[in-house]
């Protein structure tokens, strides 16, 4: 608990591919409160709620009703929560600066019912 998770996306068939579905979503990935140890004085993150935001695009070819062929592409960008808490880390020591990344994910996959 304690996340604010919102996301949209649209599904669709083209008409001159009916076995092809597109898909596209969006999130994006919240804290709703932050919790500190009584002895914190201050705000490590500087008021930071945004942990970040996902993008997934995703390409599927039913050929038939048992066999699918699925490829995606998707991509997490960080938010203020995660730089803010990477700059905190690197002032007191826990990690030597690696900085901050986006992620990537890329994908393909056949999937097959019994």
């Amino acid at each position: 608990n304690n996340r604010q998770i919102w996301g949209a996306g649209v599904r669709m068939s083209p008409a001159v591919a009916n076995k092809m579905t597109m898909a596209v979503s969006w999130w994006d990935f919240r804290v709703h409160r932050f919790t500190r140890l009584p002895s914190a004085t201050t705000d490590p993150y500087l008021g930071n709620k945004h942990i970040g935001a996902e993008l997934d695009v995703d390409l599927i070819w039913t050929h038939s009703e048992n066999v699918a062929l699925a490829a995606g592409w998707a991509t997490f960008q960080p938010g203020g929560l995660v730089y803010e808490g990477e700059k905190q880390a690197v002032a007191t020591g826990v990690i030597g600066g690696r900085g901050v990344n986006p992620a990537t994910l890329t994908y393909f996959d056949v999937r097959v019912r019994f």
